[in-house]
């Protein structure tokens, strides 16, 4: 894998999501709490679903006329040169309610992408650190979705019938973990051991 790391931060978080062997690794870290926990490979799909969070919209537009508010009362003040007290007021409400309509326009339309088709699912910033990053990262994850089941479920014991390692291929193959050509390739290689196990298995007799 090029990286198996990816890194998502905020002004009041951070996120590192590592991918492993078998599982992926999330560290999450935010202004109230820090936590870590684990999602098994197996408990992931290939499904992705897009979201576009629109909910810091409000705030920006509230804030936003809030600090028009405020600068057009610490400009009459000031003009009509007011108390000093009263100065001071407008200037700290107008840095106040700048610095949250800042903020929320940071927040705004704040695209989602979730990773799920699984037990679990995992959530992504569509453009932390940016958009290119983040969907190669997703196209590793995946890939490493693929190697565990290819490597958890494609290496048959001989003992298992041939009509049940073809309904395992089928599966992983209608769940996108091997292509249509891979699933090929195996099945042939499967109905070849088959039957050389069946001449084998003659011979003895």
């Amino acid at each position: 894998m090029a990286t198996n790391r990816l890194i998502q931060k905020s002004w009041t978080s951070k996120k590192e999501i590592r991918i492993e062997d078998d599982h992926i690794v999330i560290h999450a870290k935010t202004l109230k709490d820090e936590m870590e926990y684990t999602i098994k490979l197996g408990e992931l799909g290939f499904e992705t679903i897009k979201r576009i969070d629109k909910t810091a919209n409000l705030s920006y537009y509230t804030f936003l006329v809030f600090t028009i508010l405020d600068s057009y009362l610490l400009f009459s003040t000031w003009q009509d040169k007011g108390p000093q007290a009263e100065l001071l007021l407008w200037v700290f409400g107008f840095v106040f309610f700048a610095s949250l309509a800042l903020y929320s326009f940071t927040q705004r339309n704040k695209e989602i992408i979730y990773l799920g088709g699984g037990q679990k699912i995992l959530e992504l910033l569509a453009t932390k650190p940016n958009r290119q990053t983040v969907l190669l990262f997703i196209d590793e994850i995946h890939a490493a979705i693929r190697a565990y089941y290819k490597n958890k479920y494609t290496h048959f014991d001989s003992s298992i019938p041939y009509d049940v390692k073809i309904s395992t291929l089928s599966w992983l193959k209608e769940m996108k973990a091997i292509t249509h050509e891979e699933f090929e390739e195996l099945s042939a290689r499967q109905k070849t051991e088959s039957i050389i196990g069946f001449k084998n298995q003659e011979h003895l007799k």
